[in-house]
C-alpha cells in the first residue's frame, strides 16, 4: 500500500488552527513565526511532498490553475438560510444577507466569513465528534471539482458539492473554507511575505512566472539558492511597473541622461502574448488567461487570425509586452476604457475590435532578452514586427533631450485626451514587477493644479426638448455633506449644478437603462429627505443609494444662488460615468471648498507655471533698458535678421517638428523656410500649410490623430530648398495627408504614385516599382477612390483636338470601331486576334464582336476574302494596317490596305 502523502495525512481542521493563530496574533513578526514554523514542520515529515496543495489555500487569489468558483457573498447566504432552515426574516439570515451592515451584522460586519461563523458556532458548539474528517487532499478534490461545475454552468451541482462540503465541517472550518472560496483570507500577511517564509528566492521567481505549482516544485530546498531566474513560454511574468513622477519635480525624480523616450500611456489592458510553434496565449497583468478569447492559434479568437500574419516568419518563439486596446473600425480610432467598453468582451465582427499595442518584448527564439537594455530591445521589435492599423500596432516613441522637452510633449498629449506619457531610460533593462527601474509615468492629475476632475453624484434630472422631448437630457449634480452617519455614508446631499454635454447617446441610453425605474417625481413643497435644492428644481428626483457618480469638468466655480451650494460650476462636461465607484464616495462640500479655494475658482489647469519652470533662460539686462528677449526658436524673420535667399515659400506658413532624416536639424530648417519667404509656428493653427516631420514620434500622432493637418516629410522641404525651387506634393511626400489632400492627390496620380500627366525619369520609376512590391505601398497611406465621371467618345475627341490639334499620337485609332474577321480559329489566328485587339484598344479604339450601324473598320485576319462585303461606309482592311498605324505613330489611310475592289 502506498504511503500517505502529508495532505492525506492532516486533517483540513489542522490546517485552520494554523490560519486561526496566524490571523489572531497582533504582531506581524509573531505572525511570520508562525508561518515558518509550520512550512519547517512540513518540510520535517514529508520530505518528497510538494507544499503546492497546502500553498494555493493560502493564497487563493494566486492559484489560476483552478478556475473561478462562480460563488459570491449572496450565493453563501442563499445556501446557509437554506441548510440552517432560517427564515428570511429571522435575525441570522439578517445577518448573512446584510453582513456589510454593523447595525445589523453586529462585531463581525464586513467579513462574511465572520459573520457565518458565530452563527454555525452556536449551532455547532454541542455537535458530536466527527470520526471522518476531510483532509487537504479531500478539499482540493472538493474545490476542483466546484470549479469544474461552474465552468460547465451546472449550478446546481455546484450547489450540491458545495453543501456536501459544509455539511462535514465544523463552525471553523466552514469560516476559513468561505474566505477560500471569496479569495481573501484576512491573514495579514502579504502574497509576498508568504512566499519568502517559503523560500527566499520565491518573490524574484513569482515576478517572473506567477506559478505556485512551479515554486513549490522548484524551490523545495530553502538552502539551495538560485542563481538566475529563468523565463519560461507560456508562464506569466509580472509586468515591469512604472514610477510615479510629478511633472514639476521631473529634474528630481529622474535621474539626468543625454536622452530618453517617451511614449502615449495608453488606457487600455496590459497584457503580455506568448507565441511558439504557432500556439499563442494571452495572459493579462494580473495572470489572468483570455487565450480562449483572442486565439490560441490562427484559426481561433477575435485577434490571433489577424495578429499572427504581422510577425516575421523569423520569430520562432517570442514574449511580447504592450497594452491591448479597444480599436473602432469605423471612426478608426481607439476606444478608451471610460467609455465602458471592456476590450475582454468583444465579438467577432463588432465595429470595436482589440488591438494590441507592443512597447517591449522579453523573449525572442529561445533567447531571455530582460538584461538587454531598452534602447536595443527597441530594435528588435522594429525588425521582428509588421505592424497593421487596428491589429498590431508598435507603440510610437520620442527621443528627448531635456525636461524642457518632455513637457512639450506632456502638453501636446493633454491637448488630444490621452492619458499621459511614459518617460523610459534607455539603458534600463527589465525588471519584472519592478516599480523604480527606469521607467517614470506622468500623468496631469499627478501635478496640482494642472487638471481638476469632479466625482459628483445625480440627486435629480430635466426632460429634454427637441428630439431628446420626453428623456432626461440633463441631471442635476450634488455634493455629499462632510458629516456621515455610523455606517459612514453621507447624511445629506446639496445641489451644486446641471450637466447635459460630455456623454455619448450610447453612454447616455446605458446610464438611463441603469436608473430610469430609480425615477422619481417631484411634488411642489416636497423635498425629498437627504437631498437639499434651491431655486433649480429638477423634474424627477432619485435616491442617493440608487444613483450614479458622473466625473466632471468644468472652466471654473462661480457663485449663485441657484443651487444649495451658493456656487455652481460653469460650462461643465460629464468626462466619464463612474459605475465603479459607490454612490457614498461621491465628493464632500469641504473637499470642494479647498479645491475652490485651492485654484481660486479655476478649475482648468493651464500650462503657464510649467512654461516658465521648463523655457529657455533670458539674458539678464540692463533694467533700464526693458529689452526682451525670446528663444530663437520662436524668432520670426524679421526678428532674426535672415539673408533672404528666395520666396518660393511666400505666404505659406509651416510647423516643424523634427529635425530631417539627414544633416538639418529642426532649428536649420527653421532658418531656410524663413531665408525662402516662408514663416514657422511651434504649433499648427488655421493657417498652418503643413506640418513637417521625419518620422511618427508621439507629437507627430498626436498632430495626425486631429485630422487637420497635412504631415509632410522633411525631404520634401530638403529637396525644395536644395533646388531653390518649389515642388508640388507628389503621394510619398506624406506621413499623414488630410481627406481633402487626398481627394486632390488621386485626381493627379495614381495609387502607386504615378502621375497621370507629369513626364516620369528612371530614378521615379523605380522608385514607384520597388514600391508596388512591398505591402505597405501607397495604398495604405491614401484612399484613391474611383471616380464615377464617364468620359464620352465626344468628349474625348475635344480633348485630342484641345491638347494635340486632333491627332493624338497615344489614342491613333480613337473613332475605330472594328471587327476582326477570321475564318478559321487556328492557334496562329488566335495569337495574331489577341495581339491586335491589344494594339487597337491600346490606342483607343473599340473592339465590336459583330457588324452593325456603328462599325467603322473590318480587319480581315486570315482566310478568303468573303464575296458579300458590306455596301455600307466601311473600310475593310488588312492586318497590316494596325501592324503599321502602330509602327508609324498615327493612323494611316486606310485606301493603301483596303480589300474592296
Amino acid at each position: 500500500m502506498a504511503e500517505l502523502t502529508f495532505c492525506e495525512r492532516t486533517t483540513f481542521e489542522t490546517l485552520c488552527k494554523v490560519l486561526e493563530k496566524i490571523q489572531a496574533a497582533d504582531n506581524r513578526h509573531v505572525k511570520a513565526d508562525i508561518m515558518k514554523q509550520f512550512i519547517s514542520s512540513f518540510r520535517e515529515q514529508s520530505k518528497n511532498d510538494s507544499f503546492y496543495p497546502i500553498m494555493r489555500l493560502m493564497l487563493p487569489e494566486q492559484d489560476h490553475e483552478r478556475g473561478p468558483y462562480g460563488i459570491k457573498e449572496h450565493t453563501l447566504a442563499k445556501t446557509y438560510i437554506r441548510i440552517l432552515c432560517l427564515s428570511k426574516t429571522s435575525k441570522d439570515a439578517l445577518k448573512l444577507q446584510n453582513h456589510k451592515v454593523a447595525k445589523t451584522a453586529g462585531s463581525g460586519a464586513g467579513d462574511f466569513a465572520d459573520v457565518a461563523y458565530w452563527i454555525l458556532h452556536a449551532r455547532h458548539s454541542s455537535q458530536q465528534k466527527r470520526e471522518n474528517r476531510l483532509n487537504i487532499y479531500q478539499v482540493n478534490r472538493h474545490l476542483d471539482n466546484i470549479a469544474t461545475k461552474h465552468a460547465e454552468h451546472k449550478p446546481r451541482e455546484v450547489d450540491d458539492e458545495l453543501q456536501s462540503m459544509i455539511l462535514e465541517m465544523s463552525a471553523l472550518e466552514q469560516k476559513w473554507l468561505i474566505r477560500i472560496l471569496l479569495k481573501d483570507l484576512h491573514l495579514g500577511l502579504s502574497r509576498g511575505k508568504i512566499l519568502y517564509l517559503f523560500h527566499p528566492d520565491a518573490n524574484d521567481f513569482f515576478d517572473v512566472n506567477s506559478n505556485i505549482e512551479k515554486i513549490c516544485t522548484t524551490l523545495k530546498d530553502p538552502s539551495i539558492r538560485l542563481n538566475e531566474i529563468g523565463i519560461s513560454m507560456f508562464e506569466h511574468i509580472r509586468p515591469m511597473l512604472s514610477q510615479r513622477c510629478d511633472i514639476e519635480t521631473i529634474d528630481k525624480d529622474i535621474p539626468k541622461l543625454d536622452r530618453y523616450f517617451v511614449e502615449i500611456k495608453f488606457d487600455g489592458e496590459r497584457f503580455q502574448i506568448h507565441y511558439q510553434n504557432n500556439e499563442f496565449k494571452y495572459l493579462s497583468r494580473n495572470n489572468h488567461d483570455y487565450t480562449n478569447t483572442f486565439g490560441c492559434n490562427t484559426s481561433n479568437g477575435i485577434l490571433t487570425p489577424k495578429l499572427a500574419p504581422r510577425l516575421c516568419p523569423t520569430v520562432k518563439n517570442c514574449i511580447l509586452d504592450g497594452e491591448m486596446m479597444c480599436w473602432n473600425s469605423i471612426k478608426k480610432k481607439y476606444t478608451f476604457k471610460g467609455k465602458n467598453i471592456d476590450v475582454k468582451t468583444l465579438k467577432q465582427g463588432h465595429h470595436n475590435q482589440p488591438c494590441f499595442i507592443v512597447f517591449d518584448i522579453l523573449y525572442l527564439n529561445d533567447k531571455v532578452l530582460t538584461n538587454v537594455i531598452l534602447e536595443e530591445r527597441f530594435k528588435i521589435l522594429d525588425e521582428i514586427v509588421r505592424p497593421e492599423e487596428g491589429v498590431l500596432v508598435l507603440s510610437a516613441k520620442d527621443v528627448v533631450t531635456s525636461s524642457k522637452e518632455i513637457v512639450s510633449v506632456l502638453k501636446l498629449t493633454i491637448d488630444n485626451c490621452e492619458e499621459g506619457i511614459i518617460v523610459k531610460d534607455p539603458f534600463s533593462v527589465y525588471k519584472p514587477n519592478a516599480r523604480n527601474a527606469g521607467w517614470y509615468k506622468i500623468k496631469p492629475e499627478y501635478t496640482e493644479g494642472l487638471m481638476v476632475e469632479l466625482d459628483v453624484l445625480i440627486i435629480g434630472g430635466y426632460y429634454g426638448e427637441g428630439r431628446r422631448r420626453g428623456v432626461i437630457s440633463q441631471f442635476l449634480l450634488a455634493l455629499a455633506d462632510s458629516k456621515k452617519n455610523e455606517e459612514n455614508e453621507p447624511v445629506q446631499f446639496y445641489s451644486l449644478g446641471r450637466v447635459g454635454s460630455g456623454a455619448s447617446d450610447n453612454e447616455l441610453e446605458e446610464l438611463h437603462n441603469k436608473i430610469s425605474k430609480f425615477w422619481e417625481r417631484v411634488y411642489s413643497n416636497q423635498m425629498p429627505s437627504r437631498i437639499q435644492w434651491s431655486k433649480e428644481k429638477p423634474d424627477v428626483w432619485i435616491k442617493p443609494e440608487s444613483s450614479v457618480i458622473l466625473q466632471v469638468k468644468a472652466t471654473e466655480v462661480i457663485q449663485t444662488d441657484s443651487f444649495k451650494v451658493g456656487y455652481t460650476l460653469r460650462f461643465p462636461r460629464i468626462q466619464k460615468i463612474r459605475y465603479d465607484k459607490p454612490w457614498y464616495e461621491c465628493l464632500n462640500v469641504d473637499d470642494f471648498t479647498k479645491i475652490r479655494q485651492r485654484y481660486s475658482g479655476k478649475l482648468t489647469g493651464d500650462y503657464n507655471d510649467l512654461n516658465k519652470k521648463y523655457s529657455s533662460p533670458k539674458r539678464k539686462v540692463p533694467r533700464t533698458k526693458r529689452v526682451l528677449t525670446i528663444d530663437e526658436e520662436f524668432q520670426s524673420k524679421k526678428s532674426r535678421n535672415l539673408e533672404s535667399l528666395s520666396s518660393i515659400f511666400e505666404n505659406k506658413e509651416f510647423c516643424v517638428l523634427t529635425d530631417a532624416s539627414h544633416s538639418y536639424t529642426k532649428n536649420d530648417l527653421e532658418k531656410k523656410i524663413q531665408q525662402h519667404g516662408g514663416t514657422i509656428v511651434q504649433n499648427p493653427g488655421p493657417a498652418t500649410y503643413c506640418v513637417l516631420a521625419s518620422t511618427k514620434s508621439i507629437r507627430v500622432s498626436n498632430v495626425i490623430c486631429t485630422n487637420k493637418y497635412d504631415v509632410v516629410k522633411t525631404d520634401w522641404l530638403v529637396e525644395c530648398i536644395d533646388n531653390n525651387s518649389f515642388r508640388k506634393w507628389r503621394p510619398d511626400d506624406f506621413l499623414f495627408v488630410t481627406s481633402t489632400t487626398a481627394e486632390q492627390l488621386a485626381e493627379e496620380y495614381d495609387c502607386y504614385g504615378d502621375s497621370y500627366t507629369e513626364p516620369i525619369d528612371a530614378s521615379r520609376l523605380k522608385f514607384i516599382l520597388d514600391s508596388m512590391k512591398i505591402d505597405h505601398s501607397l495604398k495604405s497611406n491614401f484612399t484613391f477612390q474611383e471616380t464615377n465621371m464617364n468620359i464620352t467618345y465626344e468628349d474625348k475627341i475635344k480633348l485630342d483636338e484641345e491638347i494635340f490639334d486632333s491627332k493624338n499620337p497615344y489614342a491613333i485609332f480613337r473613332g475605330c470601331f472594328v471587327f476582326f474577321h477570321a475564318v478559321s480559329e487556328t492557334d496562329d489566328d488566335e495569337y495574331q486576334y489577341r495581339m491586335y485587339k491589344s494594339m487597337l484598344k491600346f490606342q483607343g479604339g473599340f473592339e465590336q464582336s459583330s457588324v452593325d450601324q456603328k462599325t467603322t473598320h473590318i480587319v480581315f485576319l486570315s482566310g478568303t476574302l468573303p464575296s458579300n462585303l458590306p455596301e455600307q461606309n466601311i473600310s475593310v482592311v488588312k492586318k497590316e494596317w494596325i501592324d503599321d498605324s502602330w509602327k508609324a505613330k498615327t493612323r494611316l489611310p486606310e485606301k493603301y490596305y483596303s480589300l474592296k475592289s
